[in-house]
Formats: structure tokens, sequence, C-alpha cells
């Protein structure tokens, strides 16, 4: 893997460890431009690993294709608000089938 890419993942690393799946999910939709439970209703039925995998590997392509920073992110971790991972999944799940 080119070395950019590593730096690339362990910086993302850094800023998104604490994360989970949800939240992560959230935050992966902002930097896309897209509504926050974009990723959350797509990946509503993988497991969280699988989540969190995903999502980090979209990251890190946007990053990688200078179509966003690091530092970008980073801001949008802070700035934006997110659904708690309890209220994303309520928010994203089917509806039961009357």
């Amino acid at each position: 893997m080119p070395e950019g890419i590593n730096n690339i993942q362990e910086s993302l690393e850094q800023i998104t460890q604490s994360l989970n799946a949800m939240h992560l999910s959230q935050l992966t939709a902002y930097a896309y431009g897209l509504p926050p439970l974009f990723f959350c209703s797509q990946y509503y039925e993988l497991d969280d690993e699988s989540i969190i995998e995903q999502c980090k590997q979209r990251l890190v392509k946007l990053i990688s294709s200078d179509e966003t920073t690091v530092l970008q992110i980073s801001k949008l971790l802070a700035d934006k608000e997110y659904f708690d991972a309890e209220e994303a999944r309520l928010r994203v799940a089917p509806t039961p089938s009357e």
C-alpha cells in the first residue's frame, strides 16, 4: 500500500477511534455532502465492524482523491450534530409490515 494511504489511514484512525458504527456512518455521509443518516440506512443490516470498515474505506478514498482532507473531516466531527447510535438505528429501521 502506498505510504500516503497509510498516513491517511493512521490520521483517520486517530480521529475516529472512539466513534461507534452509526456515528462514523453519519460522519461519512457529511463528508460526502449527503443527509446524515444516508449511510446508516445503507448499512443498517451489517454488523458494526463491517460498517466501520466500509466507512473508513470511503473516507480514505475521499481524502486520497483530494476531495476532502483529514482536517475537514475533523472539523465535520466537531461542527455537525449527530444522532446517538440507538436513535440513528431507530430512524432508519424498516417499518413493520401491517
